[in-house]
């Protein structure tokens, strides 16, 4: 998987994780469920992948389970993220996720500095990877562009299949 964005926040703050680590290492997962948690800040976020057979693969919270209001959104099969809009400055301070049918799960306060991501057409929001304590430090959003199947990426360290529309199967 390739960085789909930059690093937002800072990434010399909190533990750092990788939710793309311990999932299966061979599945098709695709991403199903954004929970999020916030007030003026990211207080915590964790994204949930599935399997076509309906197995969730939930990976660890990021920040703190019990600060903030709690935000969520289960994208359907057919749903993926087209655009991402983050606010930052030491830490992440909202994030506005957009899926191409128009619906938006949104979290956060209003300072640091605004960016949006665009997911380039034909790439998918794959993974986020970031630090966290008691806030989310810092996210960076992972994709990359959907291979037909028996196709695969060559660089060895992850490969990636595209086995319907928005699935993908993760090797390590």
């Amino acid at each position: 998987m390739s960085a789909v964005s930059r690093v937002f926040g800072d990434a010399n703050r909190g533990m750092r994780w990788n939710d793309a680590d311990g999932l299966p290492s061979i599945g098709v997962v695709r991403l199903s469920k954004i929970s999020l948690r916030c007030g003026t800040r990211i207080d915590l976020i964790k994204f949930t992948y599935t399997a076509p057979d309906g197995r969730n693969f939930e990976r660890l919270i990021h920040g703190s389970p019990t600060a903030g209001t709690p935000r969520e959104a289960t994208l359907s099969e057919s749903q993926t993220i087209n655009k991402v809009v983050v606010r930052s400055d030491h830490t992440v301070v909202a994030i506005n996720f957009f899926t191409k049918d128009g619906s938006v799960i949104a979290c956060g306060g209003n300072e640091g500095k605004e960016e949006t991501v665009a997911v380039p057409e034909g790439n998918l929001i794959g993974s986020i990877e970031g630090s966290s304590g008691n806030l989310v430090d810092s996210l960076r959003l992972l994709g990359g562009r959907p291979l037909t199947r028996g196709q695969v990426v060559a660089n060895g360290i992850m490969q990636a299949t595209l086995c319907t529309f928005h699935l993908f199967v993760f090797f390590f």
